[in-house]
């Protein structure tokens, strides 16, 4: 009965969202592939070569998309692995992570999906340090970004540049939380014919001349998959009015819950979404 009941508490496993193994493939990368599309066994410290049996390894022997023996086992240098193999560890890695995840977090389930992604995005990564999971913990979500990004992957990456954008958008993830908590906090002002409030539905300006992009997190790019989840065009309804949170660039962007026609547009497109106040209004 008490494991019926966690299950039935648990959040959908992020290893059967498109959209989050779309991700981790993107900031993971395949490896180094044959004429086969056949995935090989690589040194994390040299993720473009293939590394041959009796070579010293200098990182992490990985293969696939950022599997390593902790998931496999029987990893070793010079073995492959088919594309479809490649996704059978992805998802077990994905799943094996989240595992850890609700062990550490135990209220990790009740967590919007893009903050479980984040978590998991760093526990994929490895820089999910245990003084950011107490800050988590407790609660204290306005220090988790800072204390998150004080890790040396972050303030000294060397040649992976690429993980400073990676962690980087998961500290955004978690000060958008922070921020969403915060205004749970204030009163709710007024709604005025141009200034939308928490409820309101949101279209795309009926002048602009390009689609309103709605992005994963509220910067125009951050590395992200580029950070577009979905583009809209006037007049479809792009969803109703979540929060707000003034972004790094200066404009104010919209947390928005996505409409059911921008989900017939991209079936891979997420519930929730980011889109800056400047291209939309809350009127046709």
């Amino acid at each position: 009965m008490i494991r019926l009941k966690h299950l039935l508490t648990e959040a959908a496993p992020l290893s059967t969202d498109k959209n989050f193994r779309k991700q981790v493939k993107k900031w993971e990368g395949p490896g180094p592939v044959d004429a086969n599309n056949n995935h090989l066994a690589y040194d994390d410290k040299n993720p473009k070569v293939a590394v041959k049996p009796g070579v010293k390894i200098l990182g992490k022997l990985t293969i696939g998309y950022g599997t390593t023996d902790t998931v496999l086992p029987t990893l070793k240098a010079g073995m492959k692995i088919s594309p479809s193999y490649a996704e059978t560890l992805l998802t077990l890695g994905i799943n094996q992570h989240e595992a850890d995840a609700r062990r550490l977090i135990p209220k990790y389930d009740s967590y919007p999906t893009y903050v479980r992604e984040a978590i998991l995005n760093a526990r994929y990564r490895g820089d999910l340090g245990t003084d950011t999971i107490k800050l988590i913990n407790a609660g204290k979500w306005s220090k988790v970004s800072a204390e998150y990004l004080n890790h040396k992957n972050y303030t000294d990456p060397g040649s992976m540049s690429g993980v400073v954008v990676r962690m980087k958008a998961n500290a955004i993830a978690f000060d958008t939380y922070a921020a969403k908590l915060k205004s749970k906090k204030t009163t709710t002002k007024v709604a005025t014919s141009t200034t939308p409030v928490k409820g309101q539905t949101l279209y795309p300006l009926k002048t602009n001349t390009d689609p309103v992009n709605i992005r994963h997190m509220p910067t125009v790019n951050n590395g992200w998959m580029n950070n577009i989840e979905a583009s809209v065009s006037y007049p479809t309804l792009i969803g109703t009015l979540d929060f707000s949170q003034k972004g790094a660039d200066g404009y104010i962007w919209y947390h928005v819950k996505m409409s059911d026609a921008v989900r017939k547009l991209d079936s891979n497109a997420p519930y929730y979404g980011w889109v800056r106040s400047n291209v939309v209004a809350n009127h046709k």
